[in-house]
């Protein structure tokens, strides 16, 4: 969320050099008024930006904890997913924890899918977790971890457990 906010404010002093290079006229002997990231406030934010979506409820809450005997890989991330139809099914949503503890408690919310959570109502739902020891999501090796839920979740439910595991065929 951090780094989202941040993005915004880049985002907003570029838009804000652009009017006021725009603002101080075609005068080729007028210098701009150079800006400077302490002279944007939040009201100046909010009307270049516009509203911004507030927090949602938590769609799904619960914890991530490692299996008997396993061990999380150093320097590894963790990937919370949403996944719809199955376990292995279409990535709707999801967030990334860069070192985590455990066991960790998670929480998903409207913010952290990739469409509006309407949709998850009518379709069976599924979480999974990945600790990544590259960062990849999409790549695999041996020592990376994996869980999943077995039976579908439903909007609300509270005190799901992902247990993390060696990913098979490792």
């Amino acid at each position: 969320m951090e780094s989202l906010r941040f993005s915004l404010k880049a985002a907003a002093i570029g838009a804000l050099a652009v009017l006021g290079l725009w603002g101080a006229g075609c005068d080729q002997n007028s210098t701009p008024k150079k800006l400077r990231l302490e002279d944007i406030g939040e009201t100046d934010m909010q009307k270049i930006l516009g509203p911004q979506p507030e927090k949602t409820e938590a769609l799904y809450t619960g914890q991530v904890v490692l299996g008997p005997g396993v061990r999380p890989p150093q320097g590894a991330k963790l990937f919370l997913i949403v996944r719809l139809e199955s376990p292995k099914g279409q990535m709707v949503g999801g967030k990334v924890v860069d070192a985590p503890s455990f066991p960790l408690p998670f929480e998903v919310s409207g913010n952290d899918l990739f469409a509006p959570s309407d949709s998850l109502s009518s379709r069976p739902v599924f979480l999974a977790a990945r600790m990544d020891q590259d960062g990849d999501p999409m790549t695999r090796q041996p020592g990376d971890l994996e869980a999943a839920t077995q039976a579908p979740v439903t909007i609300g439910q509270k005190k799901v457990v992902l247990v993390l595991s060696v990913l098979s065929g490792s």
